[in-house]
């Protein structure tokens, strides 16, 4: 009888620890994607508010707790500069015929200390794959996880030729930031 009660105290215990977990998925409606970059004249930046994100996280106690799959892809040609000669360089750049979409897809968790999150994937820019680490905040609000971060690297790794203006006498860096915001529910 013993035996019996404490497997039943052991199966509530474990149900009411899942039951402090929830598994969220991304929600599209709050995502944000900025490239930003130099040049010979002036920094410049691209924006896309419409990136795809897809994620399963686990959150409790108001702290994510786990972070089993993340990827997100924007289409390429939605990244806007505002001014329309330099969006033609951009996507001239990112080969965007061929290639609509920049990618990334998460391989691995690499940890999650406090609300700082580090993550192993591959991203996809201009058709050529890189492995990457990824970082984040993660900012928990009840069910809601918001990731920020951001992402340093240099165009020509990823065999894209860095846009140039007026046949060459404006140039860009080869580094460019990329900064992404999501939020899941």
């Amino acid at each position: 009888m013993n035996k019996i009660i404490h497997v039943i105290s052991l199966m509530i215990l474990t149900a009411s620890l899942a039951m402090a977990q929830a598994t969220v998925q991304i929600s599209n409606e709050n995502t944000k994607v900025v490239v930003k970059g130099t040049s010979s004249v002036h920094d410049w930046e691209c924006v896309s508010e419409k990136a795809n994100f897809s994620a399963e996280v686990e959150v409790a106690d108001n702290a994510l707790q786990n972070l089993t799959a993340l990827s997100f892809n924007v289409e390429a040609e939605s990244l806007k500069s505002g001014k329309g000669s330099m969006d033609k360089n951009v996507y001239s750049a990112l080969k965007t015929k061929k290639n609509k979409e920049i990618v990334f897809h998460m391989t691995s968790l690499e940890g999650i200390q406090g609300n700082e999150v580090t993550v192993n994937g591959q991203l996809t820019i201009a058709g050529a794959t890189k492995d990457v680490v990824l970082k984040a905040t993660a900012d928990v609000s009840g069910e809601e996880v918001t990731f920020k971060g951001e992402y340093t690297l240099n165009m020509t790794q990823y065999e894209v030729e860095p846009p140039t203006a007026m046949f060459g006498a404006i140039t860009t860096g080869e580094e460019v930031t990329i900064v992404y915001e999501f939020t899941a529910k």
